[in-house]
C-alpha cells in the first residue's frame, strides 16, 4: 500500500477514536421559530386528550401533535406556570393567575382569578409553580400559596416569609421557605417536617414519596433518603458527575428513574438505584444545556422546557439511534456483531467497538474505503471492500484477495470455499492449513454479480439491474460457467433485489416479489409479500435480507417488514415495523439489518444505526381530534361551533376548512389521516400526512365530513363525524319555487295567450294581406286602366303635338308662300288690281283664326306653360307670349319670322326686347331658358 493509503487510515483512526459511541432514544427539538413563542419555557403539562401546554415567555403554548398555537399571556407578561386539572389548564404570569377553557369553536378563553383580589396581592409576585389535589388547586409565589377551592369558587392563601420552590408527592404537597426549611399543607395550613430542618440551607429541587420513605433531591449536594426516620445522604454516581454543578429541575419517572435538568450540562437520566443512564446535552441532542421544566406524558415521553426551545424524548421507544453527527464513521452499509464487537462496514472503511458499551468507535487500519459485506463463517470474520476482501482479526484486517469490488460472500454447500461476487465476475476463496486465500476466479462470466446466491442444484443465480437475473450452470469444481440463461419470465428492474429465503430463490422489483418455481420452470408472482412494497406507492427498494433468525426483511416506504414462518403452519407470516422511509434514514437499494447475540436488531443508516429492541410490535392506538371548523364566506373566515349536532350554514357558507390531529409524540411513528365528505364523495380520501382539508363552493345540500388517522399501521380508535347543511340559495327556497311555478304558469299562460293572438294575428294578417292582394290587384287592374288611359292620353298628345307642329308647319309653309305670293305681286306695276290680292294674303298671314287654333292645340299639349310665363313675367303682351311659345318650341329666328310675319331681323330685335323684359342674363340661351320651365 503506499503512503497516501497509509495516512489516510492513520486519520481515520485517530478521528473515530475520539468520537462518543452512546446510542440514544428518539429526541426531536423544537425551536421558537418552529412554535413561534419565546426561547423560555418554564412549565409543561398534558390535557386527558394528550394535547401538551407550556408556559412560555410570550403565553401559553398548545401542541396538538401536529402544530402549536400560541395563545398571547392576558396582561402580556412571562408565563411563569402551567397545570392541567381536570380539563381546565390553569396558568400563573407576574400578578396574576388563573384558567383557561374550551369555547364552543375550539378556542381557548382565559378567566382570571387573581383579578378580582389584585388589591390583595403583593407587590411583583409571580406564579412559579402550580399544583391540585382534590377540589383545590394551588398557586405558589415566592410569598404565598394561594388556594382555590374549584366548588365554593372561593380563594384562600398561606402568608410566608418567602418561598423557595413547592413540591407534590402522591399524599402531600410540601414547600420550602427560605432559611426556615420544609413544610408540608395540612387542612388548608402549613406545617414544618422538622426531620428535614438540616436541609433547610439547602434549596430543594423535588422531593419524591417511595413508599413510606422520603427522597429530597438537592441543587448541589444530590440525593438525600429519609430512612427509617433518619435522614441520610445518597450517594451516587450523580455526585461525581455535577461535580458542583447546580440542578434546576427533577422529576421521577414512572419507572422509577429520575430525569434531571441542569444548569450547564444538560439533562441525566437516572436510574432508581443511582446509577446514570444517560447523559443528554448540547453536543449529542439537546437544543440548550439549561433545562427549566421536566414533564413525563401519559406516554412516558419526557418534555424538556429549555432556556432555548422545548425537546421531547422518546425514553420509552423500542428504538435507540446513533448518529455520526461529526461525519467520521459514514454511512453503514453492513453490521456484524463478532467476538463481542460490534462491526460496522461504512463508506470510510470497518470499525468496531465493544457491544453495549459506551466506548468509541475505533477504525481498523487499512480498511479505508467503501465496506460492502460482513460474513461470518468458519469463526472468520470476512469484509467484502472496494479493494477486495479482508479477513479481519481483533483490531486489524489483512486482505486475502486483490479482485476489486467484493458485493458479497456466499458459503458452498459441502466445500471448504466460498464464493465472492465482485465487480466482474465471481471468484473462489479457499482455505489452505487454517489460512484463507483467494483460489481462482469462475470463467464464463463477467458481469457485475452484487446479488449472488447458490440454489439446492449447486445453480447460481446473479442479479443485475440493468441486465436481469441469470441463472449460471458450473461445473463441479466452480472453475467455470457451462451455461448462462437470462430469464425472460420477469423484467429487469432497478433497485432490484434478489435473495435465498428457506431454499427458495426470490426476485423483488417494483411490480412486486417473484418466487422461481422448479416445476414450471419459471418466477411467479408471490402475492404476501408483494403487497408488502406495492401497495399505495410503497416501493423503495427490493433489498432483501435475511437474518441470523430465519427472517426474511423486506422495506417498504411505510414501515420495515420482517416475514417468518407461522408457529402453527408451514404459511409465511407478515410483522411490520411502521418506521418510514424518511425517518428511518436508510441508504436507498442498500438496507442491511442484522440481529445481535443480546436479542436486538442493528439497522444502518446513512448516519449511523438504529437499534430495535423486540418490543418494537407493542404500539398505542390514538384517538383522532377535530380541532377547528373555519368557514369561509365571501373571502372573511371564521370559526364555527365544535358541537354535536347539526350544523346550519347560509347558502354563502360554502367553504369549509377542517383541522383535525392525533397527538402522536413518537419521532418514529407517523400519523396520516383520511376524510370522507358523504354527499359529496363516495369513497375515502388517499392517506396523507397533513391534519386539514379544505373543501370551496360546496353545493347546497346535506353533508356527513368523516376523518380517521392511521398511526404507524393501526387505525385511530374512533372516526370524526360532522354533519351540516348548506341552506339552499333564496333563489331555490320553497317559496321561491312556489313563485317560479306560479311565474311557470303564468308564463305558459302567456305564452298560450300570445300564441292565440299571434296566430289570431296571423290569421288577420293573411286576411289582410288576402285583401290588401286583391286591392293591390285592383290597383294594378286600374293603374292598367290608367296606364292605358295615360298611353291614350299621350296617343292624344302625341297627336296633338303632331297636329300642332303639322299646323306649325302649315303656318309657316302657308306665310311663307304667301309671302312669296305677294313678293311676286310686288313687283307687278298694277296697282289696283294688286292691291286686293295684297290685302287678302296679308289677312291670311295674320289671320287670327290660325293663331287661336295654334293656341288651343299649344294649351292642349302643354297647358301650364302660359300660367307659368305670365307668372313669372306678367309684364309680357301676348305678342310676346307669341314668341315665348315658338322659343319654347325651339324654332329658329327664321322660322318664327313668317309665323308673325316679319323679318328675320326683327325677330332677332323682339327676342332682345323680349330678353331685356324677362331679365335674363346674357350667358343663358333664351330658347333653353323657356324649354326648361
Amino acid at each position: 500500500m503506499n503512503f497516501r493509503f497509509w495516512i489516510i487510515n492513520i486519520v481515520l483512526f485517530v478521528s473515530s477514536v475520539y468520537g462518543y459511541a452512546q446510542e440514544l432514544p428518539p429526541i426531536y427539538n423544537y425551536r421558537s421559530e418552529v412554535y413561534h413563542g419565546g426561547n423560555q419555557n418554564w412549565s409543561i403539562s398534558q390535557s386527558d386528550n394528550k394535547f401538551i401546554y407550556v408556559a412560555n415567555n410570550e403565553g401559553l403554548l398548545e401542541f396538538n401533535g401536529s402544530d402549536w398555537e400560541l395563545y398571547s399571556s392576558p396582561n402580556k407578561t412571562i408565563l411563569r406556570s402551567v397545570h392541567v386539572n381536570e380539563g381546565i389548564i390553569y396558568t400563573g404570569s407576574y400578578m396574576d393567575f388563573g384558567y383557561w377553557k374550551r369555547d364552543l369553536f375550539g378556542r381557548l378563553q382565559y378567566t382570571s382569578l387573581g383579578h378580582p383580589i389584585f388589591s390583595e396581592m403583593v407587590e411583583d409576585e409571580q406564579f412559579w409553580k402550580i399544583k391540585s389535589s382534590e377540589q383545590w388547586v394551588l398557586f405558589q409565589s415566592l410569598n404565598r400559596i394561594y388556594i382555590y377551592d374549584t366548588l365554593k369558587k372561593t380563594i384562600n392563601f398561606i402568608d410566608t416569609s418567602g418561598i423557595v420552590t413547592m413540591f407534590e408527592t402522591e399524599n402531600s404537597i410540601y414547600f420550602q421557605e427560605v432559611n426556615k426549611g420544609i413544610f408540608k399543607i395540612s387542612n388548608g395550613e402549613s406545617e414544618k417536617v422538622e426531620l428535614l430542618d438540616s436541609l433547610k440551607e439547602n434549596r430543594i429541587i423535588n422531593v419524591f414519596e417511595d413508599e413510606s420513605e422520603l427522597i429530597i433531591l438537592t441543587e448541589i449536594e444530590g440525593f438525600f433518603r429519609v430512612i427509617d426516620g433518619q435522614l441520610v445522604k445518597w450517594t451516587t454516581k450523580l455526585d461525581t458527575i455535577l461535580d458542583g454543578e447546580n440542578i434546576y429541575s427533577a422529576i421521577r419517572l414512572r419507572d422509577e428513574s429520575y430525569a434531571i435538568g441542569t444548569i450547564s450540562k444538560g439533562l441525566l437520566h437516572v436510574s432508581a438505584l443511582g446509577t446514570v443512564l444517560l447523559e443528554l446535552n448540547q453536543g449529542n441532542g439537546l437544543n440548550n444545556n439549561t433545562i427549566l421544566s421536566l414533564f413525563e406524558d401519559v406516554d412516558e415521553n419526557v418534555w424538556v422546557g429549555l432556556d432555548n426551545g422545548i425537546t421531547l424524548i422518546n425514553f420509552k421507544s423500542p428504538l435507540s439511534i446513533f448518529n455520526d453527527d461529526e461525519g467520521n464513521i459514514g454511512a453503514v452499509y453492513d453490521t456484524q456483531e463478532f467476538k463481542g464487537r460490534l462491526y460496522l462496514g461504512t463508506n470510510h472503511g470497518l470499525f468496531y467497538k465493544t457491544i453495549d458499551s459506551k466506548d468509541s468507535f475505533k477504525f481498523v487500519p487499512g480498511t479505508s474505503g467503501q465496506v460492502w459485506d460482513l460474513f461470518v463463517h468458519d469463526n472468520t470474520l470476512f469484509c467484502g471492500h472496494n479493494s477486495g476482501t479482508f479477513v479481519v482479526t481483533e483490531k486489524s484486517a489483512k486482505l486475502i484477495s486483490d479482485i476489486p469490488g467484493t458485493w458479497n460472500i456466499q458459503a458452498i454447500p459441502g466445500k471448504e470455499e466460498l464464493l465472492q461476487g465482485n465487480y466482474a465476475g465471481i471468484s473462489v476463496l479457499k482455505k489452505k492449513k487454517g489460512q484463507w486465500f483467494l483460489g481462482h476466479s469462475i470463467s464464463g462470466f463477467h458481469y457485475s454479480a452484487r446479488f449472488l446466491e447458490i440454489d439446492g442444484n449447486n445453480d447460481l443465480w446473479v442479479n443485475h439491474e440493468y441486465k436481469g437475473v441469470f441463472r449460471l450452470r458450473v461445473d463441479k469444481d466452480f472453475t467455470r460457467i457451462t451455461e448462462v440463461a437470462l430469464d425472460s419470465t420477469i423484467d429487469k428492474g432497478k433497485s432490484s433485489g434478489l435473495v435465498k429465503y428457506n431454499d427458495e430463490i426470490l426476485y423483488a422489483y417494483n411490480k412486486g416479489v417473484y418466487e422461481f418455481d422448479p416445476t414450471l420452470n419459471s418466477f411467479r408472482k408471490d402475492s404476501l409479500l408483494s403487497a408488502v412494497i406495492s401497495g399505495d406507492n410503497d416501493y423503495v427498494s427490493g433489498k432483501m435480507v435475511v437474518d441470523g433468525a430465519n427472517n426474511l426483511w423486506i422495506f417498504s416506504y411505510r414501515s420495515i417488514n420482517y416475514i417468518n414462518n407461522s408457529q402453527f403452519s408451514k404459511e409465511l407470516k407478515v410483522s411490520t415495523i411502521a418506521i418510514p422511509s424518511k425517518l428511518r434514514n436508510s441508504i436507498m437499494g442498500y438496507e442491511n439489518i442484522s440481529l445481535l447475540e443480546n436479542g436486538i436488531y442493528i439497522f444502518g443508516t446513512s448516519s449511523g444505526y438504529l437499534l430495535l429492541d423486540n418490543s418494537f410490535e407493542s404500539q398505542t392506538k390514538n384517538l383522532i381530534y377535530l380541532n377547528s371548523i373555519i368557514i369561509k364566506e365571501n373571502g372573511i373566515e371564521k370559526h364555527a361551533p365544535l358541537k354535536n349536532e347539526l350544523l346550519i350554514l347560509r347558502p354563502s357558507q360554502n367553504g369549509l376548512v377542517f383541522n383535525y390531529t392525533v397527538p402522536n409524540f413518537n419521532k418514529y411513528l407517523t400519523t396520516s389521516y383520511q376524510y370522507l365528505l358523504e354527499g359529496y364523495t363516495e369513497h375515502w380520501s388517499n392517506w396523507d400526512e397533513t391534519g386539514s382539508i379544505a373543501f370551496e363552493n360546496l353545493p347546497h345540500g346535506t353533508y356527513n365530513f368523516k376523518a380517521r388517522s392511521r398511526t404507524g399501521e393501526l387505525l385511530s380508535d374512533n372516526v370524526i363525524n360532522v354533519e351540516f347543511e348548506i341552506k339552499k340559495p333564496w333563489y331555490l327556497s320553497n317559496m321561491a319555487v312556489i313563485g317560479y311555478v306560479l311565474c311557470g304558469f303564468l308564463f305558459f299562460a302567456g305564452i298560450n295567450w300570445f300564441y292565440k293572438r299571434y296566430y289570431r294575428r296571423q290569421r288577420e294578417a293573411l286576411v289582410e294581406k288576402s285583401n290588401r292582394e286583391m286591392e293591390l290587384k285592383e290597383l294594378e287592374a286600374q293603374k292598367e286602366i290608367i296606364q292605358l288611359r295615360n298611353d291614350h292620353l299621350n296617343l292624344d298628345i302625341v297627336a296633338r303635338n303632331r297636329e300642332l307642329a303639322i299646323s306649325t308647319m302649315n303656318m309657316i309653309k302657308k306665310n311663307e308662300t304667301l309671302n312669296e305670293i305677294k313678293e311676286e305681286l310686288a313687283k307687278l306695276n298694277n296697282v289696283d288690281t294688286i292691291d286686293p290680292v295684297l290685302s287678302i294674303i296679308n289677312k291670311n298671314i295674320n289671320n287670327k283664326e290660325d293663331w287661336k287654333f295654334f293656341e288651343e292645340a299649344f294649351n292642349h299639349a302643354d297647358k301650364d306653360f302660359f300660367k307659368k310665363v305670365k307668372d313669372l313675367h306678367p309684364q309680357l303682351t301676348s305678342n310676346d307670349l307669341r314668341l315665348c311659345v315658338y322659343l319654347r318650341m325651339n324654332l329658329s329666328s327664321k322660322e318664327i319670322a313668317p309665323l308673325l310675319n316679319i323679318s328675320h331681323r326683327s325677330v332677332e330685335i323682339k327676342r332682345y326686347r323680349l330678353r331685356k323684359k324677362i331679365d335674363l342674363k346674357r350667358e343663358v340661351n333664351l330658347n333653353d331658358y323657356f324649354i326648361s320651365l
